[in-house]
């Protein structure tokens, strides 16, 4: 007589947990951005209330958006699942993005963001989260780009569009 048969998935990818973080934006305090090449910028909450944001590290010459505009995406902590797993020193972090969050509870999360072809991979590591440590401590997780592209916002969609030349 046979018995079930067994099938292992061999891809990381089908054994993780994937959701990774779920944090409102309503927690974030700030965020400071550390783009692989460029100055650095940062986001500061000024009204729990109504959401408003002011931004540090303006260019000469430029103005921010309004305090409304430079609010995080609402989703961009929210419910972020990893698509792929990987050991970190398996992809080239040598040039990577950081993102630092600082939740309204001292709760600091630290992302560090990388592209290796199409893929978008991100490391995390928090300063009073065990758990999460415990998950993400040597490994990089894959994500999709347009989560990537909310977390690690380039400096210019932050600031209001020069005007146009003539």
């Amino acid at each position: 007589r046979q018995g079930p048969s067994i099938t292992l998935e061999t891809e990381p990818r089908f054994w993780i947990e994937p959701r990774l973080i779920d944090v409102p934006v309503a927690l974030i305090q700030s965020i400071e951005f550390k783009p692989a090449a460029g100055a650095v910028f940062a986001l500061h909450r000024l009204n729990p209330a109504d959401n408003t944001f002011s931004l540090d590290g303006v260019p000469a010459g430029r103005k921010a958006k309004d305090g409304h505009a430079l609010a995080p995406s609402p989703s961009m902590l929210t419910g972020l699942n990893a698509e792929d797993v990987a050991a970190t020193n398996t992809i080239d972090f040598a040039s990577p993005t950081q993102v630092i969050v600082t939740l309204t509870d001292g709760k600091v999360l630290t992302l560090i963001g990388t592209v290796v072809s199409d893929k978008h991979w991100i490391q995390v590591t928090s300063n009073k989260d065990a758990d999460l440590t415990a998950k993400t401590q040597g490994r990089a997780f894959e994500i999709a780009s347009y989560r990537y592209d909310e977390i690690f916002k380039p400096l210019e969609q932050l600031l209001e569009a020069l005007p146009q030349k003539t």
